[in-house]
């Protein structure tokens, strides 16, 4: 008895300690799940955040890339603007300073007329022109220095178109080559076109004060490039 009764007490501390060690590896088992999950729970956050960084980082240069752009592209605008107006503006004074150096003269064949009471010239001399009148047609010294030639047959009225031809015909014969004429008058005359197709001479013509002043304005410049 002594022997069996020594055996379940040996058997009884072998369980325990093997229960004790169980117990133990358990514990550890469990504290080192435990410390696993713990680092990867931080290698997550650290993840996240690194993440979260980067994220707000490339926000934050895409928003500053982004404005570079626009800043860029809007002082581009500008400038391309403002060098469009100066090019308008040298325009405008390139065009004031042909109107300015042209010589115009206005005809209006009648015997001594009051040329420079007319409306239309007040408004070419106004313009700017240095504008004179013609003293007679039918002489050539009349045309001399001329870069634009006004015919007025509104305020001279010839009702008959054969007058007018006539006129034009004795003009055509004492204008310098290359001239510049303009025909100021209501009505379209047939035979215009044929007066002066022999001879290098620019015409055209105008049946109202508007389009007088942008024709003798044009023909300035076409006078100018020719001249």
């Amino acid at each position: 008895m002594t022997n069996f009764m020594m055996e379940i007490v040996q058997s009884s501390l072998i369980a325990e300690s093997a229960n004790h060690l169980m117990s133990q590896e358990l514990n550890l088992l469990m504290r080192q799940f435990t410390l696993f999950y713990s680092g990867i729970g931080i290698l997550a956050t650290f993840i996240t955040i690194l993440i979260s960084v980067s994220y707000w980082k490339t926000i934050k240069d895409a928003k500053e890339q982004i404005d570079s752009l626009v800043k860029k592209a809007v002082a581009e605008e500008i400038s391309n603007r403002v060098n469009q107006r100066i090019e308008d503006v040298e325009k405008i004074i390139q065009k004031e300073a042909i109107v300015s150096q042209t010589v115009a003269k206005y005809c209006l064949p009648m015997l001594n007329p009051d040329v420079q009471l007319l409306e239309e010239y007040q408004l070419l001399k106004n313009r700017g022109f240095q504008i004179s009148p013609v003293e007679n047609y039918e002489r050539r010294a009349s045309y001399a220095k001329c870069h634009v030639l006004i015919m007025d047959f509104v305020n001279a009225n010839f009702p008959d178109d054969q007058e007018v031809v006539n006129i034009l015909k004795e003009v055509a014969n004492n204008i310098p080559d290359k001239s510049t004429i303009v025909i100021y008058i209501k009505r379209r005359v047939a035979e215009l076109d044929s007066i002066f197709s022999n001879q290098d001479v620019y015409y055209t013509p105008a049946n109202n004060i508007l389009t007088l002043m942008g024709r003798v304005i044009d023909a300035a410049q076409i006078a100018n490039t020719t001249k």
